[in-house]
């Protein structure tokens, strides 16, 4: 299995996503233009809408993507430092509060039509993120479970306008978000605001390498009835982290540590490969996402010496066994390469339509880490 930082430093300038990407303004752009416009009852996927209702948010992804970046750990991979994310760790478990009767009859509203309609059909511990700072330059977090119910009723549920009874007994039609936005205005509200879960999710950027030198990120297209980011162009790995029983005695520990026997699972149900397959996942990025209302969101990044052949081989077997076993779990429609030096796939005018938010913050991500890998390179391609 190939080392992270050997393979970086190998093949720095290998990739190139094309000189089109100006990754601190028209990338993110170019890339918000591709979104799949598929929007669900309960969630408004329009990047254009979720950036209007958080004007106030800055940094934005990109300059557009809609995600505020709180850690960027790109260099510190390319200089073979350890990355690290302390987390204070709170055993008690987390239940999202109604703050307030408007608030109690929107949310049970919202929820119970989320299960109506068959989504969140089981519950388990996930790991919530409750705070979230930058000290001395390092991210710091604080951690504690919450159950996948509370986030089924309060990140997952934002845009379902329900109706409700106001203050003055008359019948009034609202959003969770559009709650928040009249408390919180056009900013993100507070990680630890007790009307949301706040889980953790975590996306895997998945790179691999071709014969001749070129290298692939490996994507899934989504299937049409998943409730976030339906029919989407999305990254390999991507899902909510369960709690660790094991961590119950613990005060602090690193982020990585604590959510990597979940990864490894998650991974190998999602692409059949093994920890021995790929390189242990690093940070890349540190993230609050629009979508579900500033739910952090953590990029990480992971190589494997296994051919694209040998990727897909693997996929479509733990695919057929996923069906067989656990069809409720089977997410994605099939899963494909975009490869570095393949016009077609160039980020701009010719980016793979459909991408996720969270597909096309990976790409930008991957983008910038190789840009900084190699920052007098040029791309690999040619426009």
């Amino acid at each position: 299995m190939p080392d992270l930082l050997e393979f970086v430093v190998q093949n720095g300038g290998a990739w190139g996503l094309g000189k089109g990407l100006d990754w601190l303004n028209s990338g993110g752009k170019a890339l918000a233009a591709k979104y799949s416009a598929a929007t669900t009852d309960f969630l408004n996927h329009d990047p254009a809408f979720l950036n209007r209702v958080y004007a106030d948010v800055s940094p934005k992804l990109a300059g557009t993507l809609p995600y505020l970046e709180l850690a960027d750990f790109s260099m510190k991979i390319r200089a073979g430092e350890p990355v690290e994310i302390p987390a204070s760790v709170d055993p008690s478990v987390f239940f999202t509060q109604a703050i307030d009767p408007i608030w109690a009859q929107a949310r049970a509203k919202a929820y119970l039509d989320y299960r109506s309609k068959g989504k969140a059909g089981s519950d388990s511990e996930v790991l919530r993120i409750s705070k979230a700072s930058v000290e001395g330059g390092e991210l710091r977090l604080s951690a504690q479970p919450t159950r996948y119910f509370c986030q089924a009723e309060s990140n997952l549920v934002l845009d379902r306008k329900v109706t409700i009874q106001n203050q003055l007994g008359e019948a009034d039609q609202v959003s969770l978000r559009g709650l928040i936005t009249q408390s919180n205005g056009a900013r993100l509200p507070d990680l630890a605001d007790p009307r949301l879960a706040n889980s953790l999710g975590v996306a895997i950027c998945f790179l691999s390498k071709h014969d001749d030198g070129s290298l692939s990120v490996r994507m899934v297209h989504r299937n049409h009835n998943v409730a976030v980011f339906p029919n989407g162009i999305h990254p390999a790995m991507s899902c909510a982290i369960r709690w660790p029983d094991d961590v119950r005695q613990v005060t602090t520990m690193d982020l990585m540590d604590m959510i990597l026997p979940d990864i490894e699972e998650e991974m190998r149900q999602e692409t059949g490969l093994s920890p021995a397959h790929y390189s242990r996942p690093v940070p890349l990025s540190f993230c609050r996402e629009f979508l579900r209302g500033g739910k952090p969101q953590l990029f990480c990044l992971s190589v494997t010496g296994l051919s694209p052949s040998e990727l897909i081989a693997a996929r479509d077997q733990q695919m057929a066994h996923n069906k067989r076993e656990r069809p409720e779990k089977v997410e994605m429609r099939c899963s494909g390469l975009i490869r570095s030096n393949d016009p077609s796939v160039v980020l701009g005018k010719n980016a793979p339509i459909g991408l996720t938010h969270e597909g096309a913050a990976s790409l930008f991500l991957i983008d910038r880490f190789f840009r900084k890998a190699n920052p007098d390179g040029e791309s690999a391609i040619t426009p």
